[in-house]
């Protein structure tokens, strides 16, 4: 099978509308790609550029040696997945998974094999004679996937596929899709705006935002290490915790109230002077044990909680900000209504207020840029 390749990729719609700004990349095959970002931040309309649904205003995509964009869509043997079924109501299950083979003119005996193949794959086998009204939204959902499977492309496409299902049919499809791809090994682009649809079926992340990468990564590199503020503040839930600070000598200095020491892995990294935004995320905020380090302590008031069963989420309410904290261990206040809060500063992140991207070992002397005069 072969690469698929974005040579920078460009869409303006009328009007001057940038939906895809410059897209750039290489998937080696097989990779579950997963595009992930707010709605009108571009995904789709990426999505739809490959499968021949919009054209390109500029750029090119390569599925191996062949220039992709250049083809008509039906020549691209490449199978997408829609939020909406898209089923044949007057149809069986049967039919729907077989009708893209029978207009392609495929051998009876050759549509025969695949449909049932990929009616065992899905658990379709007791549902074939059935028509689309006979079914729940999961059943119609493992019929629209059957169908790409049956196609058996050279790419997947899946456009928000499981929006239309409740909470609990989205956590069984998730898994269904991911185990799909597991055993077809096939080059899959998947589009979502859910960051636990993304976290949990991806390989690989594109988070974007206004037509723009933000960050291209694992699902872990991009959650543990977000490359700036809108990737921390949107994976994640609840959000990563937010405070603008200026550094102070070894101190990082909140104008709300919130003051905390430089992480000792950022010692160097920022100067006296920098404007920093700090972030936090919920989970990493804990009740202070006694023999937690003084500095490391802040003090904060309650102000909600939210137990959800296997956690408690506590909103802690420090001067002006109001944080939140994920996790088993309760929050106890004193008499005075004040609970100490342990910050994990391993776990903290330091990001240039201007720009928003995060500090790491390549901004070594950016805090002279990034303070004011």
């Amino acid at each position: 099978m072969s690469d698929l390749i974005f040579t920078h990729v460009r869409k303006e719609f009328p009007g001057g509308v940038v939906a895809v700004e410059d897209f750039s990349m290489v998937v080696p095959n097989p990779r579950m790609l997963v595009l992930v970002g707010p709605s009108w931040c571009g995904k789709s309309t990426l999505l739809r550029m490959v499968a021949g649904l919009e054209t390109l205003t500029s750029g090119s995509i390569y599925l191996g040696e062949q220039r992709l964009d250049t083809v008509p869509s039906r020549d691209r043997d490449i199978a997408m997945v829609f939020q909406s079924y898209a089923l044949y109501p007057h149809m069986t299950v049967a039919e729907n998974l077989g009708f893209g083979l029978k207009i392609r003119k495929t051998p009876r005996a050759e549509i025969e094999r695949r449909v049932r193949e990929a009616a065992a794959t899905l658990e379709l086998d007791a549902l074939m004679e059935r028509k689309p009204a006979q079914l729940s939204g999961g059943q119609r959902q493992r019929v629209a996937l059957g169908r790409a499977i049956v196609r058996e492309p050279r790419v997947f496409l899946y456009d928000e596929p499981l929006s239309n299902l409740d909470a609990r049919l989205r956590t069984d499809m998730r898994a269904t899709i991911r185990k799909l791809y597991d055993r077809l090994r096939t080059t899959s682009i998947y589009v979502t705006h859910d960051q636990v649809e993304a976290m949990t079926i991806g390989d690989v992340l594109v988070v974007m935002n206004k037509g723009r990468v933000h960050q291209v990564g694992t699902p872990e590199s991009c959650y543990r290490e977000p490359a700036d503020t809108f990737v921390a503040s949107f994976l994640g839930s609840p959000a990563m915790n937010f405070v603008d600070a200026r550094i102070d000598g070894g101190t990082i200095v909140s104008r709300d109230g919130v003051n905390m020491p430089v992480p000792p892995s950022m010692s160097g990294l920022v100067r006296t002077g920098a404007e920093v935004r700090v972030g936090i995320r919920p989970e990493n905020l804990h009740p202070a044990p006694s023999d937690a380090p003084h500095s490391a302590r802040v003090v904060a008031e309650v102000s909600l909680r939210e137990p959800l069963g296997h956690e408690t989420l506590t909103h802690l309410r420090f001067g002006a900000v109001e944080w939140v904290a994920r996790g088993t261990r309760e929050f106890s206040p004193g008499p005075d209504g004040q609970t100490p809060v342990f910050l994990d500063l391993d776990r903290m992140h330091i990001f240039w207020k201007d720009s928003g991207r995060r500090v790491d070992s390549a901004d070594a002397t950016a805090g002279a840029t990034e303070a004011p005069a």
